[in-house]
């Protein structure tokens, strides 16, 4: 158990820190437009310390919990697979061939609104937030649990908006575009806020168990 606990504590703590290298690097793409790769970064390894962090969680449950963070389990695959997937591409495929990314061929593979690259990772997305969800029913009425399960419900929610956005129809000049990557980027910054307090405190929930 002591491994698990350890592995539960480490992947939170490195959740937390690509969540807060990704809000460096969205503040740093708002001053510079040409480093936005510079978020795929944190983001290509984010979905794998996330999934860790819910497996220590599932292992550390009595087995009548396990109902609710296996759910979280799976999403994490999940959401692994889609966003680590748009994440490699568009630093192995599209910012080293920036000068095509205006070509049809390329125009699904760039990560912006309206693209097949930008709804997967979206829907990568709305796996996080559900994943969330369902693990936070496995939190009880001690303060440390009680804040947890309040944090772990409201990033959960943010799956309803995350699923409805790339549905909603997007204009094509170059205006509209600008527009929509500028008030992207700040709900992203406010995503980032929101969140980063569910793996500080997971890191705190593990670490109070790390004794046992």
């Amino acid at each position: 158990m002591k491994k698990v606990v350890l592995i539960g504590f480490w992947s939170s703590i490195l959740t937390a820190v690509m969540v807060g290298l990704f809000f460096i690097a969205l503040i740093a793409s708002l001053l510079k437009p040409e480093l936005n790769y510079l978020g795929y970064i944190p983001c290509l390894f984010l979905p794998w310390f996330y999934t860790m962090m819910f497996i220590a969680l599932h292992y550390m449950m009595p087995k009548e919990k396990r109902v609710f963070t296996l759910p979280a389990v799976i999403a994490g695959a999940i959401y692994t697979v889609y966003c680590s997937g748009v994440y490699y591409i568009q630093l192995s495929v599209v910012h080293q061939n920036w000068q095509l990314t205006a070509s049809d061929g390329f125009r699904n593979l760039v990560f912006a609104p309206g693209s097949a690259a930008f709804a997967l990772d979206m829907l990568g997305y709305v796996f996080l937030c559900l994943g969330v969800l369902a693990a936070s029913q496995v939190f009880g009425k001690k303060p440390l649990e009680k804040w947890l399960r309040r944090v772990m419900v409201v990033n959960g929610l943010f799956a309803i908006p995350t699923f409805i956005f790339p549905l909603i129809p997007m204009g094509t000049d170059a205006s509209s575009a600008a527009s929509t990557d500028w008030y992207g980027s700040l709900a992203l910054l406010g995503w980032c806020l929101v969140f980063i307090p569910v793996p500080v405190l997971l890191a705190r929930f593990f670490k109070k168990h790390s004794g046992e």
